[in-house]
């Protein structure tokens, strides 16, 4: 399926901005705008009108070049500065500002001066030239990079996306820690390395099952085997045959697991503080889940969870040693 182009508008932001504020005077802005900066004011103003329709994008275009071809015909027609007063007349603040907000729906976008001081949006004659979005969309497109699977399949990636997959491809038996901010192209990169790893069936690793389950729909239940990091450790367990009779998949259960007072009994906690013995191996107990739960290559006393209890400095170096033999166990 073709991509929706997005419709860019030649308004810059601060100029948007400005005429959005509460204190703005649009008569007087639009005498310094041009016909097709005030042609966008007036179709960001009335965007809603094409709001649910498939083809919004189009329209709203359509509209923009219809408004810029009857501002030239005011400006040629009438004094300099008709079109702009025509159009302050009907400007409704709130319907902008809607406007505004509105735009990734269409989709589109304001431009920045720089691309605005290009061109091309227009032709020489000042009408809109329709093939602008395509034209600034390739240029902008960060795209650049092209692979082949080995089974002829292309897709492209980004500069940087493409530095990584080249090292991921590379050397597959080396490990990879990749880290970006959200909506960066992480999970686009993950579905096309595992395209690249078409000859073999992946592991695909997540924290929780809610994740695992978002991951597994984008890149497809059939291409991986998908667990969380705790389905893993189950499955890993339950092959010790030493151990024939023990079933890790109900280690997280409450009756497969040490009560806080025998827990403390079997390993010989004493009292810290004014907190009793079954109440330290608790506390440990919670200290070694945070601790799983987090990003942290140690636990130490930064993972002692709140407590009612107030803890002197000994204490939590107390605890920070005792949760050493609660996670050895």
């Amino acid at each position: 399926m073709t991509p929706k182009l997005t419709l860019f508008l030649p308004l810059e932001a601060d100029k948007a901005e400005t005429l959005a504020a509460v204190e703005s005077r649009p008569a007087e802005l639009f005498l310094k705008w041009s016909v097709h900066e005030i042609a966008c004011a007036s179709v960001i103003q009335n965007s809603a009108a094409f709001a649910g329709h498939n083809l919004r994008a189009d329209k709203t275009e359509k509209a923009l070049a219809e408004l810029i071809s009857i501002g030239l015909q005011v400006e040629l027609s009438k004094n300099q500065g008709e079109f702009g007063r025509l159009i302050a007349a009907r400007f409704n603040r709130d319907s902008f500002n809607s406007g505004l907000n509105d735009l990734q729906k269409i989709p589109a976008r304001l431009l920045d001066s720089e691309l605005i001081s290009k061109g091309g949006f227009v032709f020489p004659n000042g009408e809109w030239n329709f093939e602008f979005k395509r034209q600034l969309s390739t240029q902008l497109n960060p795209f650049t990079e092209k692979f082949v699977t080995h089974d002829g399949k292309e897709f492209t990636l980004t500069n940087q996306q493409a530095r990584t997959f080249s090292v991921f491809r590379g050397e597959l038996d080396e490990s990879m820690d990749v880290q970006a901010l959200a909506g960066t192209g992480k999970t686009y990169l993950i579905e096309r390395m595992v395209d690249s790893l078409s000859r073999y069936r992946p592991l695909l690793l997540a924290y929780t099952q809610v994740q695992l389950q978002a991951l597994m729909a984008r890149i497809g239940p059939n291409r991986v085997t998908g667990m969380t990091f705790g389905q893993l450790a189950t499955e890993c367990l339950e092959r010790d045959q030493s151990k024939p009779y023990r079933r890790a998949g109900k280690r997280a259960w409450s009756t497969h697991q040490l009560a806080p007072s025998l827990a403390a009994e079997r390993l010989g906690f004493g009292p810290v503080g004014s907190m009793a013995p079954w109440q330290v191996a608790q506390t440990c107990n919670r200290m070694v889940m945070r601790f799983c739960f987090s990003r942290d290559t140690t636990l130490d006393t930064r993972h002692i969870p709140p407590l009612d209890t107030k803890l002197s400095e000994l204490d939590k170096i107390a605890l920070g040693k005792l949760r050493t033999s609660l996670q050895v166990c």
